[in-house]
């Protein structure tokens, strides 16, 4: 039209870096959404395996946590911006590395008032990788486009606005948010392996000889049946009661114990058989009751045994049933029958 005014047009490497900014806010974005749905659906949903859902975490929350931290710092040269995210980084390393580094983060967000539990697990480290692309998001946030720069440079707003901030604070705070349930036990059977394993357990019919089975588990269970109790997945850090009665003392079912109910017997001896693992004879003696959590084991980290505790570790292609102080582990070949299906931990 005769008069008409238009805005210029854009040079094609102003559009393509218009272009580059939007994509890169959108990632931050969905990374927001990929941890919050990872932290409060897929998590304890049985959907995806638990390793992978915390690696989801640990890169989502990784993208998202450096431009937070950033945000809040209001860094906007590059010596700023790189400090932020060198603080999220080493926060992050120090954790995986150094279980008493992940306690410190349990205890700080217990002081929020959030209940949390913070795995060592040096593999998570590979979750640094995705700091470059969060760098890249970041570089978003403290580029403006120009007033006559296309809708898609406008269309992602960079995270920079107070409420979005929050919601990405919210959402890193809650990133290791467990059920802290916890069982009373006398045994408890922990897999401090890093990977899922599938554990069958037979017990020993009752009454026992206690003093044979003291001075010789093998000998004292000749010819004794053993019934088949269950069969769990345990994830990676997850823990069963082996007592004959145990109880379940938080949570939405507290209180209810589990078995026949009553004192639990002088002895007890189960078999517990792992997937392609020969099968392990635990015997104790009563040894009292004791309160863990359903979630309390550092994989692969497990300097300070508790005597209560008989954890799974694996020693290249073998998983050991370590024995302790209070529970004695004894290989055997007893025939037993097949446990199926198999479930999630009680």
């Amino acid at each position: 039209m005769l008069g008409a005014t238009y805005p210029p047009r854009q040079p094609p490497r102003a559009r393509s870096i218009a272009t580059a900014l939007s994509r890169s806010r959108f990632v931050w974005w969905v990374a927001l959404a990929l941890l919050i749905v990872n932290d409060h659906v897929l998590k304890g949903a049985g959907l995806l395996p638990g390793w992978l859902t915390g690696k989801l975490s640990d890169f989502a929350g990784l993208m998202v946590a450096p431009v937070v931290v950033s945000t809040i710092a209001r860094a906007r040269r590059s010596a700023a911006r790189a400090a932020c995210f060198c603080l999220v980084a080493t926060l992050f390393g120090a954790t995986k590395l150094w279980p008493p580094a992940a306690r410190l983060a349990e205890a700080a967000a217990g002081a929020l008032g959030i209940a949390s539990k913070v795995w060592s697990d040096p593999t998570d480290l590979m979750a640094l990788l995705i700091l470059p692309v969060a760098w890249r998001v970041d570089t978003a946030r403290t580029s403006t486009p120009s007033p006559s720069a296309s809708w898609r440079a406008r269309a992602a707003r960079p995270p920079r606005n107070a409420a979005a901030v929050i919601l990405g604070a919210a959402a890193c705070l809650a990133t290791s948010r467990v059920d802290l349930g916890a069982y009373r036990t006398s045994v408890y059977l922990a897999n401090a392996t890093l990977s899922p394993v599938t554990a069958r357990l037979h017990r020993a019919r009752a009454p026992l000889d206690c003093a044979a089975l003291a001075s010789d588990p093998a000998a004292a269970l000749i010819g004794v049946p053993f019934d088949p109790v269950a069969c769990w997945r345990l994830d990676a850090g997850k823990l069963v009661p082996l007592s004959r009665n145990w109880l379940r003392i938080t949570g939405t079912d507290a209180g209810i114990a589990q078995g026949p109910g009553g004192p639990g017997p002088d002895c007890d001896a189960v078999v517990v058989h792992v997937d392609g693992q020969p099968d392990t004879l635990l015997s104790w003696q009563q040894v009292g009751e004791i309160d863990v959590d359903l979630q309390s084991v550092e994989p692969g980290f497990t300097d300070d045994l508790d005597p209560h505790g008989i954890y799974l570790e694996r020693l290249r292609e073998r998983i050991y049933e370590t024995g302790s102080s209070l529970v004695v582990s004894t290989p055997t070949s007893l025939v037993l029958p097949e446990i199926t299906p198999c479930g999630d931990a009680p």
